[in-house]
């Protein structure tokens, strides 16, 4: 197959499959469509086989508050977390929160790993994506909060996150500036460890 576009949950990938599917791709979300799939489930396993080998695999990323504040919907007994566990360092016994915060992190580890390109979802567009896929011409009207559970979840804070579990909060931050998000560090400059 073509294309693997793939990140981590609530990372983009309903709005990225509505995208190229507008541009005249047949890439389904989370489904296997004639030119690939964007699938946020084979960032790290090929369990769903017999999976096709990708020639271009394409890895999205979203900021990481409001990806892990959309993960807080997911509550504990959900599907995902019995494809996260066995896959990652998220264990049976985390909170949901601390769940969320280590999915962000070493999903996305594991997505720039097998990655030929990696994309911050809010910059996805004809200029950064277009020569990745072949595609040109308008800008599809695809909303990009497709699927964002905007106003059912509580917004979470660095301050939350920092109290929960300091050094993976540090861990985060330091790959999301990385990643070319900025914040503003006041809170952070009294803390050593940041």
């Amino acid at each position: 197959m073509r294309y693997l576009v793939t990140g981590t949950g609530r990372c983009g990938t309903l709005y990225a499959a509505h995208y190229l599917q507008a541009k005249g791709l047949d890439v389904q979300h989370e489904k296997y469509g004639r030119d690939g799939t964007v699938n946020w489930w084979l960032t790290c396993s090929w369990e769903m086989v017999p999976a096709p080998v990708f020639d271009q695999v394409l890895h999205i990323y979203r900021e990481p508050l409001a990806t892990i504040s959309s993960l807080t919907t997911c509550p504990m007994d959900h599907e995902i977390w019995q494809h996260i566990i066995p896959n990652s360092p998220v264990k049976e016994g985390d909170s949901l929160l601390l769940r969320c915060m280590k999915h962000w992190h070493y999903w996305n580890l594991m997505g720039e790993g097998l990655a030929d390109l990696s994309l911050r979802i809010e910059d996805w567009n004809l200029n950064t994506i277009g020569s990745f896929f072949g595609i040109s011409g308008a800008e599809p009207n695809i909303p990009k909060d497709t699927h964002t559970w905007k106003g059912n979840f509580q917004p979470r804070t660095w301050e939350e996150l920092y109290a929960l579990e300091p050094e993976l909060t540090r861990l985060i931050r330091k790959q999301a500036r990385r990643y070319g998000y900025t914040y503003n560090e006041t809170y952070f400059d009294h803390h050593q460890h940041f």
